[in-house]
């Protein structure tokens, strides 16, 4: 009777680790998920912040239309703004994954990272 007792106590401990594993292994991938939703959230919002400004939107709009890589000069001259605003625009719109820059001697190219509006934008280079 002992022997019984020990056998379903040992096969109970067992179902148990095995629902806490199941259960374990859930709330990993519940949690990961979360986080993974967090992040893209946290990188939308950034997105969003750096669509705030107006020169970043026009230099967004101008290189959709143009549908080609674009030096800072041929920017800065279709929008009359000065090489080293676009520049920097081209720098803070290059963090948050949106372009693509290019470095060939002393110019850069600049170029939409249609992957990411894709991703995090859908639909929005259409409405410009």
């Amino acid at each position: 009777m002992v022997e019984f007792s020990q056998k379903t106590n040992i096969l109970f401990i067992q179902e148990q680790l095995t629902q806490y594993e199941l259960l374990t292994k859930y709330d990993f991938e519940s949690y990961a998920s979360s986080m993974m939703i967090e992040q893209e959230d946290l990188k939308r919002a950034e997105i969003f912040k750096t669509l705030s400004d107006v020169n970043r939107l026009s230099i967004i709009r101008t290189l959709y239309i143009a549908n080609r890589e674009m030096t800072c000069g041929e920017i800065g001259q279709q929008l009359d703004i000065s090489k080293s605003t676009v520049s920097y625009h081209f720098k803070m719109l290059r963090a948050v994954g949106l372009t693509h820059t290019r470095r060939a001697a002393q110019s850069k190219y600049l170029s939409l990272n249609y992957q990411n509006f894709n991703k995090y934008l859908p639909g929005f280079l259409d409405s410009l």
